[in-house]
């Protein structure tokens, strides 16, 4: 069995994909989504725990080791096995060794394919580290679920109608085309012999008005292929889109922006595998079959030359093909690296202009920039190399054919018009066969495209639960011996147990990094808990849907997110029917923006650019503050939601705040004369709750916030 190459997906998957080859060459076959969630790969890669997991999970023994070059001399290690390398000093990568040979070792790499390199190569980027992993003597191979999320007949099944009317137009245009082939062996061989004005006219009008028609179906032909590929673009894009922001939010944080984004390109490549197929499949052969009998009467042995040369042809088009398909598999996985750098530039542009490192920045785009460009001349060269050769072996065998023909000619075994005709055959003959050898190349390249798309539309959604809707009046809360981890790294959240009562007004402190963000994002389900429970009204989290969740329990960061539009549209966002005007005035003057709306020129209906680029960070929190207050629900954790305010303006909403009587405020807060308002005062540390209590009674004992607060004072 030759060793399987599966490539990345995504910049970050290299460990994922050399565990999956791995994992293949045992007839064990695992979806990347699912061996990305075992091993804990996220934004940065694949640690040689989460491999190690991953392996163990399958049924591998996993031994990690660090050596030199000594090790290939001496040791025979048990191959396939994972190298550490370190790429131009800059970042890691993970390839496979499947095979050892004197000095040369034989590579499967995750990103470029395979390849053999010399020992002194290899040691160039190695990083010493070796990870060897085999099946234990239990080990029994686990077979994918084949229920893809994307499956193509799906995308069929509503386009019956519209595949029918092409593939009869396509045959149509086909037929008209071979019938007019015959038109020069008519002219050569009865006509001009004749002299027939009359049936010159006759066949030339005949053929002229076919050549009409025929441009009216192929017209309509590539009008309905081109709707088809609309409606099923919009198809496959909505229910990506769709599917995407169902994600949970642990999937955007694990992944780059820019890998997430490419995959919509993916989509053009599916639809086009799909016409091509549909095309291929149901004229294509069929005309390779009927143009097959047609040249075989008009002489058999032109005809065995013909097909003698499909071999030579058939194996130089699949050679170019495959060797395209890898290129364009680099050029992609080259321009989601891009895109994803180009992203984060612009996402980051007001820190890059505060340092001044606007050069740097553009030295690392150019150089993502020069390696796109570099992969597409590559593709460029492979494509114009091939329609060279192609247009070669036409031309070539064109002239063979014609040669060949003329003798026949000569020697009155054919006709001129026979030859001519079988000639103007030949070219439909051609092109049928180069789609047929092209349908492979472009279905793998739609299969590669299908699984980038699955790799995504695989994560599952947040999950919703059946179950009656909680109306936290009670007891609304609970918290009981909370664990939590982000991936495999440490622990964040140790054991910890809060309870949070009807309409309290409550302070959760400590120092950055305590846990106290996470805390609140665990409380609205943003997260699964490692272990410990959260009750609601005495339900638990799992038997509560997220949507019941966050319609109750509203969450406000420190970084709210604004899009294009008016001042109230962005207030209103998230309201299941639109409030009245008086509610948003009053949550307005609560958030202490009253005097901002009213120096805008149209109020309530001036227009806030995209993240809210044209206000100051404290009138955007004013904003975030008030749309949350506008919501419904019953509990609102404001997550230093005040860090941007002046002092004033921050006592005056944390006033108006506390003296709201009907509803559950938590603040999270650095700032502890705000936590001293708080009728509950919870802190943490090292991801522990170590005190709780009123402001008086902690600042009269040792601890933590009787500590801060002196440091703060």
């Amino acid at each position: 069995m030759r060793f399987p190459y599966i490539p990345q997906l995504d910049e970050s998957d290299c460990g994922v994909a050399c565990l999956a080859m791995i994992l293949k060459k045992y007839h064990s076959h695992v979806s990347s989504q699912r061996l990305r969630e075992i091993s804990g790969t996220d934004a940065t890669g694949t640690t040689a725990f989460g491999l190690k997991l991953a392996f163990e999970h399958y049924g591998f023994t996993f031994t990690p080791i660090s050596t030199n070059d000594g090790f290939w001399a001496t040791a025979q290690p048990k191959l396939p096995l994972i190298a550490h390398l370190r790429i131009n000093e800059s970042y890691t990568h993970y390839v496979v060794v499947y095979r050892v040979s004197g000095h040369q070792l034989f590579i499967t790499d995750p990103d470029k394919g395979k390849y053999k390199t010399s020992l002194t190569n290899f040691m160039k980027d190695w990083t010493g580290i070796l990870l060897l992993a085999e099946p234990r003597p239990d080990y029994k191979p686990t077979q994918k679920n084949n229920d893809n999320t994307l499956v193509i007949s799906e995308l069929l099944k509503n386009q019956s109608r519209i595949i029918a009317l092409i593939v009869i137009t396509s045959f149509i245009v086909i037929v008209i085309g071979v019938i007019g082939s015959f038109y020069f062996e008519v002219l050569l061989d009865s006509v001009l012999p004749r002299k027939s004005q009359t049936l010159l006219s006759t066949i030339s009008i005949g053929l002229l008005t076919l050549y009409f028609l025929k441009s009216l179906l192929d017209f309509g032909s590539n009008v309905l292929l081109n709707k088809m590929g609309q409606r099923i673009g919009l198809e496959l894009m909505r229910g990506y889109i769709k599917h995407v922001l169902k994600l949970p939010l642990n999937f955007f944080e694990t992944r780059k922006t820019g890998e997430i984004f490419t995959r919509f390109s993916d989509a053009s490549k599916v639809i086009e595998a799909i016409a091509s197929s549909i095309l291929v499949i149901f004229v294509d052969c069929s005309v390779l079959v009927t143009i097959s009998l047609i040249l075989a009467f008009q002489n058999k042995i032109l005809f065995l030359f013909t097909i003698s040369l499909i071999p030579i042809y058939f194996s130089i088009m699949i050679f170019f093909y495959s060797s395209l398909d890898r290129v364009n598999k680099r050029e992609m996985a080259s321009g989601a690296k891009f895109n994803s750098a180009f992203i984060e530039s612009l996402k980051g542009i007001e820190t890059i202009k505060a340092y001044g490192e606007e050069h740097q920045a553009f030295k690392k785009l150019e150089n993502h920039l020069n390696d796109v460009m570099k992969k597409t001349f590559i593709v460029s060269l492979v494509s114009v190399f091939l329609e060279a050769c192609k247009q070669f072996i036409q031309l070539g065998s064109s002239v063979l054919l014609l040669w060949l023909g003329a003798r026949y000619v000569m020697d009155n075994q054919i006709s001129i018009g026979q030859l001519v005709t079988y000639n103007a055959l030949l070219v439909f003959y051609m092109m049928s066969l180069e789609n047929i050898i092209q349908l492979q190349a472009k279905l793998q390249t739609a299969k590669v495209a299908t699984n980038r798309l699955n790799e995504i539309l695989e994560v599952k959604s947040e999950q919703q639960v059946n179950t009656n809707a909680i109306n936290m009046k009670s007891d609304q809360i609970r918290v009981d011996n909370l664990n939590f981890s982000y991936g495999l790294n440490a622990p964040i959240l140790k054991n910890v147990t809060i309870r949070i009562g009807s309409n309290q007004k409550l302070a959760l402190v400590g120092e950055s990094g305590s846990g106290k963000s996470t805390l609140a994002k665990l409380i609205v389900k943003f997260y699964k808990p490692d272990s410990g429970s959260i009750y609601y009204d005495g339900q638990l989290s799992e038997e509560v849907d997220f949507k019941d969740v966050r319609e109750n329990i509203t969450y406000v960061s420190q970084d709210s997110f604004f899009f294009n539009g008016t001042i109230w549209e962005n207030l209103v966002f998230g309201c299941k029917h639109e409030p009245s005007k008086h509610k948003v005035l009053e949550a307005c003057k609560i958030a202490d923006l009253t005097n901002f709306i009213t120096q805008q020129p149209m109020g309530l209906q001036s227009i806030l650019d995209e993240k809210g680029v044209n206000i100051s960070g404290g009138q955007k929190q004013k904003i975030s503050i008030a749309r949350a207050l506008i919501q419904k629900s019953h509990v609102i954790i404001f997550d230093e939601s005040t860090s941007s305010l002046d002092v004033l303006s921050e006592k005056r909403v944390i006033d108006n705040l506390l003296k709201i009587s009907n509803r559950t405020i938590l603040l999270i807060t650095h700032n502890l004369p705000v936590a001293q308002k708080c009728e509950n005062i919870f802190v943490m540390k090292n991801g522990c709750l170590i005190e709780q209590g009123t402001h008086d009674k902690l600042i009269q004992k040792p601890g933590i916030y009787e500590t801060l607060w002196h440091a703060y004072r």
